[in-house]
């Protein structure tokens, strides 16, 4: 698309953004003042629809005020702009060459001047701004106005906005806003080794977004992306925002629906920033557990019976009882409380049935006012990591989440907690990192709270699917109220 010629009614879409330098005063009211000196452009800045230009301006000392930017030609217009003041001009030369990536040829600052300009009216078109600091660095140029001549560029590709996948940037972020300012069928997608070959093709209209943004995942990922995964992420990177923001489809994503998940899982990415790292949208597409921090490898879990491997059930009357005690459990019956407070008689000084006992008692509504029993019984089994785990509950009923980390010695993490032991069982891992899920997810830490859901996620089929779908919930249920909450703050803006 070429520049539009009418550019005294073109509509200005730049703010100042002020600066606490003193630079800003000097490129808003003398820049314009000094006499231009030499132009740079990059050279092939034609075919490779990507320049970066310098434009000078010369000091009654001799030294040069330099602008510099890198212009999209294609789509996104002003990339980064930055600016270097009062310096000599081996010193701009230096800046020119100091990377070594371009080659810069001289040019006039006609070209410049019409670069730039197109670009940022261009981009603005399709709803996006220009880099932040070209606010107070278009000063650097000369006015846009017709005593400049007008030179006419072509932007985009067969006059639509063509989104560029670089090998280190796949332009999530990008996507995203495109699809909300313009629509998905209104702009394209194109690696770098594709936009050779295609540029001058008749029929590269013809080639369908879709198929090239899945080719250019799969290049990234291999081959082993789901299909099904696929046609979600792109349904919903192509939503227009008023879809995104819409109220009754906000409702519905509460809807224990997969589809809903997805979307609350990359519509949460989004908005955290997660979008522009390639880590999410492979973890999604591919159905990957991540690596975290808090992983433990399976050689120090135990599987078995929790009976063989813990000290306290080294009595064999103690195991008996313990064993009628599960099933007990098991049937729920209404009277298990007063068994267990006959076993706690019994067995004073064994943590065990009295965590059993304080199990049960948070089925009912008198929980919480058994604090003070529960925590004089956390204080004479501090070490005992179920009892650590009931208290620790109790804490965040109390309102005194703050005092969590102290319980497991700042440490959340098995073998960091217990450094002597060499085995754990299964269920002490779920126990715990179950209940950090949820306590991270009270403090509002939602990503350690999926590091620690995603650490036990690995031994879903050998420990409890049933509290991996629990936890799973708690998360989607935080990511859906942090959605919400956003959505509200973007509405009252």
């Amino acid at each position: 698309m070429a520049r539009s010629k009418n550019r005294k009614k073109r509509k200005k879409h730049i703010q100042n953004t002020g600066s606490d330098f003193s630079e800003t005063s000097f490129l808003k009211k003398q820049a314009r003042h000094l006499p231009l000196e030499t132009c740079y452009i990059t050279e092939e800045w034609e075919s490779a629809k990507k320049a970066v230009v310098a434009v000078t301006r010369k000091h009654t000392n001799g030294n040069l005020s330099g602008a510099f930017f890198i212009v999209d030609l294609l789509c996104e217009g002003i990339r980064d702009a930055f600016f270097i003041f009062n310096e000599s001009s081996e010193t701009v030369k230096k800046v020119l060459i100091q990377d070594g990536e371009f080659e810069f040829q001289e040019c006039e600052y006609e070209l410049v001047h019409n670069i730039i300009w197109g670009a940022v009216e261009f981009a603005a078109g399709i709803g996006l701004k220009p880099y932040k600091d070209f606010a107070r660095i278009k000063y650097m140029l000369a006015e846009d106005n017709d005593e400049i001549e007008f030179i006419d560029i072509d932007f985009g590709m067969n006059g639509r906005p063509v989104v560029l996948l670089e090998e280190d940037n796949n332009q999530y972020s990008l996507i995203n806003r495109l699809n909300k300012t313009i629509g998905k069928d209104n702009f394209d997608i194109m690696s770098i080794e594709d936009y050779g070959d295609i540029f001058d093709s008749e029929d590269y209209e013809n080639i369908p977004e879709k198929s090239i943004f899945k080719k250019e995942l799969q290049s990234m990922f291999g081959e082993k992306i789901s299909e099904h995964k696929f046609d979600i992420f792109y349904d919903i990177m192509s939503m227009s925002e008023e879809d995104l923001t819409d109220e009754i489809f906000i409702k519905n994503l509460k809807k224990s629906e997969e589809s809903a998940f997805d979307f609350i899982e990359i519509f949460y990415n989004s908005l955290k920033g997660g979008d522009e790292t390639d880590e999410f949208t492979q973890q999604f597409l591919t159905e990957t557990i991540p690596e975290t921090q808090f992983d433990i490898e399976e050689k120090y879990l135990n599987f078995g019976n929790l009976q063989d491997i813990s000290p306290y059930f080294d009595n064999p009357e103690f195991k008996k009882d313990y064993m009628e005690a599960e099933q007990y459990l098991a049937k729920d019956k209404w009277n298990i409380l007063k068994y267990l407070e006959r076993l706690l008689k019994k067995y004073p000084d064994n943590p065990v049935f009295l965590t059993l006992y304080f199990i049960k008692l948070s089925d009912t509504k008198k929980f919480k006012k058994y604090y003070f029993d529960i925590e004089n019984a956390y204080n004479k089994f501090s070490d005992y990591l179920f009892l650590k785990i009931i208290y620790a509950q109790t804490l965040i009923l109390e309102n005194k989440t703050d005092e969590v980390p102290e319980v497991f010695n700042n440490q959340f993490n098995l073998q960091k907690l217990y450094p002597e032991r060499s085995v754990f069982h299964i269920t002490e891992l779920f126990a715990l990192y179950g209940f950090l899920v949820k306590y991270n997810i009270e403090i509002g830490e939602i990503e350690i709270a999926e590091d620690f859901f995603n650490a036990i996620k690995k031994f879903e089929e050998k420990g409890d699917p049933l509290i991996i779908e629990d936890l799973y919930l708690n998360i989607i249920e935080a990511k859906t109220q942090y959605i919400e909450e956003n959505i509200m703050e973007e509405d009252d803006l």
